[in-house]
């Protein structure tokens, strides 16, 4: 279960454990990488996911829709919050996504594996951001795109932000 207690604790940890992945499994992250480059200004690496871009996902542009880039970040949030088991839909509460934003670098074409990184803020009394980069698989220098999400817990009935549990 996601709580407040949960996120701050293993947020802390992870900042004083050089960046350990907050899901507790084994960081994903290359191990090579110096800390500068995974810690940014209150935000954390947790999680990181590889995914094919289909040709479903592409435009009459012949590149990937732009919504597509939503997708995969909605694409590892979620992967992550089953990997922590914090997708919760108890007592009718949960998460919500409040606001989402997405900067759009270059172009993704067919075929090509992208890389999201995820990386969670510091959380709120009940919200917390999380922070997204995509990059090409198969070639680093290659950014897609960054992005934001503010996800808040929330009464699903009144639709009314509720501390995190």
């Amino acid at each position: 279960m996601l709580t407040l207690e949960f996120i701050s604790k293993r947020v802390v940890a992870s900042y004083r454990d050089t960046l350990d992945c907050v899901t507790g499994l084994p960081c994903t992250r290359p191990t090579e990488e110096p800390a500068t480059k995974i810690m940014t200004d209150q935000k954390i690496l947790v999680f990181q996911l590889s995914l094919p871009v289909r040709w479903a996902d592409m435009d009459i542009n012949a590149h990937v829709n732009n919504t597509r880039f939503f997708t995969y970040f909605e694409s590892a949030r979620l992967a992550w919050l089953e990997s922590v088991r914090s997708y919760d839909q108890r007592d009718g509460q949960g998460l919500v996504v409040a606001q989402a934003g997405c900067n759009y670098r270059r172009p993704i074409s067919y075929p090509e594996m992208v890389r999201v990184s995820l990386y969670a803020g510091a959380p709120g009394h009940s919200s917390f951001t999380t922070y997204y980069d995509l990059y090409s698989e198969s070639d680093e220098s290659i950014q897609y795109a960054d992005g934001q999400a503010v996800m808040v817990w929330v009464d699903r009935s009144s639709g009314k932000s509720l501390p995190i549990p």
